[in-house]
Order: C-alpha cells, then sequence, then structure tokens
C-alpha cells in the first residue's frame, strides 16, 4: 500500500515499497518535527542541506514507529534542535550521516534534561550512524533511559562526539535486557559536570543490560567525579571495552578510563587513578597497556596513528581505536627487474649450488615474505645468475649461497640496496662490502647485463660501465672516465 504525504510545497515524497522517502528542505520552519508526525513506520526522512532549526514547543518525537532521518547524498546537514527527541510506544529514533549541534536546547526552556530520552515502558531504541554530535551542555545527560522506561537497544556506529560538557550515555536500572553498543566512534575534549550521579561519559547500570564499546578513541575525555570512568559497566555483569584508545593530553592523578568490564586490546595515557593506568580494580584486563599511542595531531582533532604507534599493531597485528585514524597506504606499483649476480667463488657452483637471494625490510633486519630461491644461470655465463624482483617490495636484497632444492646451504653475501641505483644504467650499491662469516660473496650486484661491476662488460653495449671500490668508494667507469656516485668527475 503506497502513501503519499502532503506537507508542504517544499516535501516532494518518493515511495520504495510500502515505505515512504519524504524529501524535506529547511525553507519549511520545523520541517523534521512535522515530516516525523507524518511519516509512519519504516519511513524514511532525507534532509537536504541546511541547517535546521526546530523550535517548536512540541518534541521530536518517534512515537510507535521506527523512521529513519537522514542527510541527502554529500549534503552538510546540521540539526540544531530546541526542543528534545523523544522515544515512546515502541518507536525507534535512526539518524545517519547528520550533524546534531546541541548547543541551542536551553533557549526555549530551562527545564530539559537531556537530548535524547526513552520516555514509557515499551522497548524503545536508537541509532546512530555516521553522526556528528556536539555542544551538549544540560543538567543530566545527552542520552537517558531510567527504571521506569524501556530500552531495546542504543547503537552508535562511526560517530563523533565532541565539546560536550555533560554526561554523553547513561541508562539505569532499566527493566528487560537492553543492548548499548558504541562502536567505532571517536569522543574527543569531554568533560562531565561535578555531581556525582552523571559524572560517567559511557555509563550504564541497568542489571541486565549488555554494554559493548568496540573501536573507539577517547582523547581528552574526563569523567569529572573521581569515582566514575570513561566507560562504566557499574554493575560488572557483560560489559567489554575492546579495542579503544583512552588519552589524556596531559598526566592526571584522579582520573579513570574504565570500570566494571572485561577491557581486552586498550590503552590508557596520562590516566592515573589505579595505579597510574586508569583502570579500576573491578576491570578483568587482556593485553591492555599504560603507553603512548602517537596521536598526529590531536589538539587539532587529527588523531590519525603516526608511523610507529603502538596502536596500529595492539590487535593481534591490526590496529585499534576508531578505524577512520588509521593511515591509509597507498598501494605501490610493483617494478620488475632482472637483478644478476656474478659469483665470487667457483666452489659455489659445485655440486648443484647455486646463488639464492633473500629479501629485508628497510631495516635490514626483518625478512620480509619472500623466499630463498634458487636464481637462474645466465646462459652462455659460467658465473653470472639472474631472478626477477619486484624493487618496490623489496628494497633491500642479500645474496646467499643454496642447495640444488634451493634451501639455504650457508650465508655469506652482501647485501644491495635496490631503492636508487648508482647511475643510469641500474647499477645498485653493494651496502655490505665485507665477507659475512669469512666468504666473499657475490663479486658484484647490478641490473642491465653486460654492465656490471668488475670488469663484466657485454662488448656488444652502447656505453661500456664498470663498478669498482677503492679504498672503501664506489668508483663508477664509463667508458674510460672515472665518476663518484654523485656523477662528479674524479681526476
Amino acid at each position: 500500500m503506497r502513501k503519499l504525504f502532503s506537507l508542504f510545497a517544499a516535501m516532494l515524497v518518493a515511495f520504495v515499497a510500502n515505505a515512504a522517502v519524504i524529501n524535506i528542505t529547511n525553507e519549511t520552519p520545523d520541517a523534521l518535527r512535522l515530516a516525523l508526525n507524518g511519516a509512519s513506520d519504516g519511513d524514511e526522512i532525507v534532509m537536504a542541506a541546511g541547517t535546521y532549526v526546530e523550535s517548536n514547543g512540541d518534541y521530536i518525537a518517534f512515537d510507535d514507529k521506527a523512521v529513519t532521518v537522514k542527510a541527502a547524498e554529500g549534503a552538510e546537514v546540521i540539526i540544531q534542535p530546541q526542543v528534545p527527541i523523544t522515544v515512546s510506544n515502541g518507536g525507534h529514533a535512526i539518524f545517519e550521516n547528520v550533524k546534531i549541534d546541541a548547543s541551542r536546547l536551553t533557549e526555549l526552556a530551562d527545564w530539559y534534561e537531556h537530548l535524547l530520552y526513552v520516555n514509557d515502558a515499551n522497548p524503545n531504541g536508537c541509532t546512530f550512524r555516521g553522526c556528528e554530535l556536539y555542544g551538549f551542555n544540560l543538567n543530566k545527560s545527552m542520552f537517558y533511559c531510567n527504571n521506569t522506561n524501556k530500552v531495546a537497544a542504543m547503537k552508535f556506529e562511526n560517530c563523533y562526539f565532541h565539546d560536550i560538557m555533560k554526561s554523553i550515555i547513561f541508562v539505569e536500572n532499566t527493566e528487560g535486557k537492553p543492548m548499548v553498543s558504541v562502536k567505532n566512534c571517536t569522543f574527543a575534549n569531554i568533560s562531565t559536570n561535578t555531581e556525582s550521579y552523571w559524572a560517567g561519559v559511557i555509563d550504564v547500570r541497568a542489571t541486565e543490560a549488555t554494554l559493548t564499546v568496540d573501536h573507539c578513541t577517547f582523547y581528552n575525555v574526563i569523567p569529572m567525579n573521581t569515582d566514575y570512568s570513561c566507560v562504566s559497566k557499574i554493575t560488572l555483569a557483560k560489559g567489554t571495552a575492546s579495542n579503544c584508545i583512552f588519552m589524556l593530553p596531559t598526566a592526571q592523578d584522579g582520573i579513570r578510563a574504565m570500570r566494571g568490564v572485561t577491557a581486552t586490546n586498550c590503552i590508557t595515557f596520562n590516566y592515573l587513578k589505579d595505579n597510574g593506568t586508569g583502570i579500576h580494580s573491578s576491570v578483568t584486563q587482556n593485553n591492555c597497556v599504560q603507553v603512548d599511542p602517537a596521536f598526529v595531531d590531536p589538539d587539532n582533532g587529527n588523531f590519525t596513528l603516526s608511523e610507529g604507534s603502538p596502536a596500529l599493531t595492539m590487535n593481534d597485528g591490526e590496529p585499534i581505536g576508531d578505524p577512520r585514524w588509521v593511515p591509509s597506504v597507498e598501494p605501490v606499483e610493483p617494478l620488475m627487474k632482472t637483478i644478476y649476480c656474478k659469483m665470487a667463488q667457483d666452489w659455489w657452483k659445485a655440486d648443484g649450488a647455486a646463488v639464492g637471494i633473500y629479501a629485508w625490510g628497510d631495516n635490514s633486519a626483518q625478512l620480509a615474505a619472500y623466499p630463498g630461491v634458487r636464481m637462474a644461470p645466465v646462459e652462455g655465463e659460467t658465473d653470472i645468475w639472474s631472478i626477477e624482483l619486484d624493487i618496490n617490495t623489496y628494497h633491500m636484497c642479500i645474496f646467499t649461497r643454496v642447495n640444488g632444492e634451493g634451501d639455504v646451504a650457508d650465508w655469506g653475501a652482501k647485501t644491495a640496496d635496490l631503492t636508487i641505483p648508482t647511475d643510469d644504467n641500474d647499477m645498485f650499491t653493494i651496502t655490505s662490502e665485507a665477507a659475512v662469516w669469512g666468504d666473499p660473496g657475490c663479486a658484484g650486484i647490478w641490473s642491465k647485463y653486460g654492465e656490471g661491476p668488475e670488469g663484466i662488460i657485454n662488448t656488444n653495449a652502447a656505453v661500456k660501465t664498470v663498478k669498482i671500490i677503492e679504498n672503501g668508494q664506489v668508483v663508477i667507469i664509463k667508458n674510460g672516465v672515472r665518476y663518484n656516485v654523485l656523477g662528479t668527475v674524479i681526476r
């Protein structure tokens, strides 16, 4: 059954199956509230770009229906409610990709206490995805459900909470088994008031509630009463905080990050209460540490993890914290080169042995994911071998001797830096001149066959190039002229 809503000329309606899509603009006063009043269960309200001031004295009510309120694709939508959002009679409030500026909630009445609250005994809920929420400074908590009301679920995904002066989520003594889920969210520059009862930031006290906080970043988040926390499950049941980062810009004694939950793969830094960790004794800890997460520029809102941050690998090698702050890595295009090696000793070729290659990381200490493999002998040569290698992936390599099956027989090779050739002919720098374990290893490493070191010259090459070592320095000889690695002629 299709429905048609004619609220105002600025509201255009499209239909999807049995649910309506209601398009609104901010040209109509209280456009969101009016559209919501006329919507039915399952409808979507799509908001064009602009700032929406909801100033009517009536609440923004999700009454007995689940309705999605979202920004049009690519639109910046700011909602400035002057009245609270309420959910009742089995309703569900769903907000997607909008900004909610809660700073104007005191303009019409001074007795409002919450941005959103559940206000009756039916199971109700709310979901916020991709939203930015800020400016809340009323008397109590931003999102609230108390013992006379019921909540089925409060879900927050990919949201950014900042510049808030009160508690954010508060659930207490609720009948039933409510679920509170906070995932992939960032909380920054938040402090609660000094009243102990509203001092927790995410504070769940319902006995049968399930609290899940996962992959979240908390920066400069301060519960002002030292007995409460950024994340609390006071009843000590079914509460988890995993893969989260808690950081204060300066060390503060008496400030706590977590209480009453099971914490796994979490960082706390500069929260000094509870033995200098900010973690209450009621918390079961699994791989939690007090260490600087090394954000790039947190004071200016950049919580990207710096190179080498411990948060990049804490979760079994995977990053922790809000995923939006994990630095992106541009894919590197393969750069295949044929790498040649001149054997230094005849006995390297004996009994089927051949030179092999192991590739190493930039620090020349960590073995890269490249096996020691046999190089192929160059046809017509007795002591030159080659292999195809992606030098964008494997920057450093070490040449070893291997047996006939390609297994390493012994080390004793030189290391080559493949990042920058020493001249136009892809001659690579040998970074380790000394023999390993007394083995001279390879005599030279280069890319273009026929222009290798130590006089290995292809007589058909247009340019004859030789690289030698004199007094520990690389000397390149081109057609009889001697150059250093910078290309300066050596006299």
